[in-house]
């Protein structure tokens, strides 16, 4: 039996991470999953089933480590909960950017959410309107049901499915000899060009300028991610007061019409109704096998809808970034450059930024607005350290992680050493 087949009869290991003061509500979606358990497509595991005498960090890590699809039920409280946020979040988006599990943030009560580190990611229930607002709870419930069976069938039609491998060790542990030696490799801490980087972006970003499509080109370690995640929203949100989102490419699963739904959500669901339908009507077809040629033609009717409807977002300028395309699937590239950014390029009020290690040539339509930049390492660590608080970034407990997945340390190496000194809430002012 190939490696496809197994991995349709073989369900999909689920990891619920949420707070306990939310257990009432995660109990009621546990029975609205039932069906999903009932028909062999998931096991789903959270911390209450850890028997006694087991140790629970070490049964947490290992399900945390394996999982195929890690749901995350945000409230306030798991906001405020240091092992929610600080080590299980933390974790499953290191994964999730990896390309080894899919991440499902499941919004349970109302809460700010501005500036959280999985705020790019597909929220469910549809609209990311929290269970507790809906009329009827188990409609919402069902919707998140409804949700997550489409993804299984994404993930199930896809060869890159997530590796369900137990962990050779849990994050935090003792380093491994390969790992020391990775580590060596980056012990320069090179960091981003920082001026000539972000006064070309700013350029690039003048209402009087005519370049749609900016190209970041660069090596690793020279912060393409921390540009894209970090320091060019805040720039756009307090000079230019733009919309933007920021959609990261480099997890090999995530399929054309995906990556537009998480699109929808950041910029603002209630202006993309017709691209919605036009999504849940070819979803509904996801049991069925979608040959090359449908798939073109879905992917080109959904980017039609979709750019509809980001036409109505003319009352301001709009930044979409795109990071890690190189690590996109090649039908995501070519996509993203030969479709998605030729029909966005005739809107004056849209930019665009690319970001990768190498990028496919720019489409003849849009090649004359289009300028490419090619980052430069620096490896003062202090000029780094000025320059977040030129910006007023604070490199605090909650961003740690995503500081060296941006730099492309090991991420559970780099949290191992360095994590437990932000437990105490210090961060660099």
């Amino acid at each position: 039996m190939d490696e496809l087949s197994e991995s349709k009869r073989t369900p999909l290991s689920v990891f619920i991470s949420y707070a306990h003061e939310d257990e009432p509500l995660r109990q009621r979606l546990e029975a609205h999953l039932s069906l999903l358990r009932r028909q062999g497509l998931i096991a789903d595991w959270h911390d209450r089933q850890i028997l006694a005498g087991q140790e629970w960090g070490q049964e947490i890590d290992e399900y945390l480590e394996t999982a195929s699809i890690i749901l995350l039920l945000i409230s306030p409280d798991f906001l405020a909960s240091d092992y929610c946020y600080g080590v299980e979040l933390q974790q499953a988006l290191v994964r999730q950017r990896a390309g080894k599990v899919h991440v499902i943030p499941i919004l349970l009560r109302p809460v700010d959410l501005e500036g959280a580190p999985f705020a790019q990611l597909q929220f469910l229930p549809q609209g990311a309107k929290p269970v507790t607002l809906w009329e009827n709870q188990d409609e919402a419930l069902t919707d998140i049901a409804k949700g997550i069976r489409l993804i299984i069938g994404q993930l199930r039609s896809s060869p890159s499915l997530p590796h369900q491998s137990l962990p050779v060790h849990a994050l935090g542990a003792s380093t491994t000899s390969q790992e020391q030696s990775d580590l060596s490799q980056h012990a320069t801490s090179e960091t981003i060009d920082t001026h000539e980087a972000i006064n070309n972006f700013r350029q690039f970003m003048q209402p009087s300028g005519h370049m749609r499509v900016l190209r970041l080109v660069g090596e690793n370690n020279t912060g393409k991610s921390h540009l894209l995640t970090k320091v060019f929203p805040l720039i756009v949100q307090q000079d230019y007061q733009a919309r933007c989102a920021v959609l990261d490419l480099r997890n090999t699963v995530y399929t054309v019409p995906y990556i537009l739904h998480m699109a929808c959500g950041l910029l603002g669901p209630e202006y993309f109704n017709c691209y919605y339908v036009a999504y849940h009507e070819w979803m509904s077809r996801s049991q069925a096998k979608v040959e090359s040629d449908d798939a073109q033609s879905r992917d080109l009717h959904l980017t039609t809808q979709f750019v509809e409807g980001i036409g109505l977002l003319n009352d301001k300028p709009l930044l979409l970034l795109f990071d890690s395309v190189e690590k996109g699937c090649k039908n995501v590239q070519m996509w993203l450059m030969d479709t998605l950014i030729v029909q966005l390029s005739r809107f004056p009020y849209i930019h665009v930024v690319v970001a990768g290690c190498s990028l496919p040539d720019a489409h003849g339509s849009y090649a004359a607005y289009s300028q490419s930049y090619c980052l430069q390492p620096i490896t003062e660590e202090q000029e780094y350290i000025t320059f977040c608080r030129h910006l007023n970034i604070s490199i605090a407990e909650q961003s740690v992680r995503d500081f060296a997945y941006a730099c492309d340390y090991i991420p559970g190496l780099f949290v191992g050493l360095v994590y437990p000194k932000f437990l105490k809430r210090k961060s660099i002012q």
